[in-house]
C-alpha cells in the first residue's frame, strides 16, 4: 500500500456523518464520488488505483441499492467543464472519466455531479424459482 493514511481518511470520511456538527457527505452520490476521486487521484496503491476506484464505486452503489445507468452520459458540471471530455459509448465515457480524474482534469465535485446524473436504483434480482410455476 502506497498511502495508508489516505485510505484511512477515506474510510473515516465516508463512515462519518458529520464534522464539527455539519454533514460532510450526506448524499449517496457524494460518498460514491469521494471513493472514485480519492482512490484514483490520491494514489492510495502502488498500482491499480484507477481500476480500484471504479470497482469501489460500483460495489458501494450496489450495496446501497443503486447502479450506474446502462447508457452513461457526459455532463456539463456546475463549473462549465464537460465530463468526461472524450468518449461516445458508455464504455468509452466510463474509461475517459477515470482517465480524466487521474489526469486531474476534474475535481471531487465534478465526480460527484457525474455520479449523481449517471446512477439509478438497481432493479430487484430476477427470481428464477418463480419461472417454472
Amino acid at each position: 500500500m502506497k498511502n495508508k493514511n489516505s485510505l484511512e481518511y477515506l474510510v473515516e470520511a465516508v463512515k462519518s456523518d458529520e464534522i464539527f456538527g455539519q454533514p460532510t457527505y450526506p448524499k449517496l452520490y457524494q460518498k460514491a464520488g469521494l471513493y472514485l476521486f480519492n482512490i484514483n487521484n490520491n494514489h492510495i496503491f502502488h498500482d491499480g488505483c484507477k481500476r480500484t476506484s471504479l470497482e469501489a464505486v460500483l460495489l458501494f452503489l450496489h450495496l446501497n441499492g443503486f447502479q450506474l445507468k446502462e447508457k452513461l452520459l457526459k455532463i456539463v458540471t456546475s463549473t462549465g467543464i464537460t465530463l468526461p471530455q472524450k468518449g461516445n459509448t458508455s464504455e468509452e465515457i466510463l474509461i475517459e472519466l477515470i482517465l480524466d480524474i487521474a489526469a486531474s482534469k476534474t475535481d471531487l465535485l465534478g465526480c460527484q455531479e457525474w455520479i449523481k446524473q449517471n446512477m439509478e436504483i438497481r432493479p430487484p434480482p430476477n427470481d428464477d424459482r418463480n419461472d417454472n410455476k
